[in-house]
């Protein structure tokens, strides 16, 4: 089955494309950084899933039209307050899949970096769980231990 991203998603000249597939192959992960402001950093996602022979979007549990940054998002809704560092700088709105734990559990990164050090603080994980219809559902979440930031995980 052939899918053209760039007809997808109708983001031009994107960057730092990679693609996460899904341990059946029936789904997979796009993290891409679309244009955006030169002084400020974006990556995002776009999932899909294949259906009979056709590859379809599955949507993902943020609002695209929202002024919020996409971790700010998803701490609303799937964190305690105190997770959430609201000193977070918003120049920085990073959201990648790491992994697929399962052919139908995505693993979201999210970073958090300080807004006065501009040093990565934080990072959370959210485990994304789609059933057969391809709608997902944020089932688990942690911050990261300070010991997996320093090695880089």
């Amino acid at each position: 089955m052939v899918l053209s991203l760039s007809n997808e998603l109708e983001v031009p000249y994107c960057q730092d494309a990679q693609v996460i597939w899904a341990l059946d192959s029936k789904r997979f992960a796009f993290n891409y950084s679309p244009p955006h402001a030169s002084h400020t950093s974006y990556e995002t996602i776009a999932l899909y899933q294949l259906r009979g022979d056709k590859w379809m979007a599955l949507r993902l549990p943020l609002d695209e039209t929202s002024e919020r940054t996409q971790l700010s998002q998803l701490a609303k809704e799937h964190l305690p307050t105190s997770a959430y560092l609201r000193h977070a700088e918003p120049i920085r709105d990073i959201l990648k899949v790491r992994s697929w734990a399962d052919a139908n559990t995505a693993i979201l990164y999210a970073p958090c970096y300080g807004q006065t050090s501009g040093q990565l603080e934080a990072a959370f994980l959210f485990t994304l769980k789609f059933n057969d219809a391809g709608d997902g559902k944020i089932v688990k979440t942690r911050r990261m231990l300070k010991k997996e930031l320093e090695e880089g995980q």
